[in-house]
């Protein structure tokens, strides 16, 4: 695999994971509210979670509201800095966490960088095979580019076209 991955050491991490990925498929087809506006009652709740007002962009947001409502659930802390901003959370982990060699995997954030080296974007990793990712995004363009919500993806990590990987956080015990 070959890519950067940074273990976050988390209590009650197998637990997190399993309940924020149940609640990160509930939301699967929320749309932003009204179309394309970075808004609407779950967006502004997510983008909250992280000190963010309606109007930003919220794909780390999603994130981490899914994660730290799952650990707040079995009444842990996570142990992630609470930001909306993708690549300063990456910067984060790889400042104070571990490096791993270890594949992405199920309940895995991924982290990418856009083209412009300022602005990036998150997921969830529901699959990982064979140089492809299958994700669940928050402030991702629905098939007909209408509206952007929450969506499944696939990502051949070797093509992303307007941006590129960055790498992987993962939580563990």
């Amino acid at each position: 695999m070959g890519q950067t991955k940074f273990i976050v050491p988390q209590k009650g991490s197998d637990k997190i994971v399993i309940i924020a990925m149940k609640k990160a498929k509930g939301f699967i087809g929320l749309t932003e509210e009204p179309p394309k506006s970075n808004s609407g009652k779950w967006v502004n709740q997510f983008l909250s979670s992280v000190h963010l007002e309606s109007g930003n962009p919220w794909c780390v947001a999603f994130c981490q509201w899914i994660f730290r409502n799952a650990a707040s659930e079995l009444k842990i802390k996570l142990n992630l800095i609470e930001t909306g901003h993708s690549l300063t959370l990456f910067k984060y982990v790889s400042k104070y966490f571990v490096r791993s060699n270890e594949d992405p995997k199920y309940g895995d954030w991924v982290i990418f960088q856009k083209l412009d080296g300022i602005r990036g974007h998150a997921g969830l990793v529901l699959e990982y095979c064979n140089d492809s990712l299958i994700t669940i995004e928050g402030n991702v363009s629905n098939f007909d580019n209408t509206n952007d919500g929450v969506f499944i993806r696939r990502r051949n990590l070797n093509r992303f076209g307007w941006m590129r990987l960055k790498g992987f956080i993962s939580f563990k015990e």
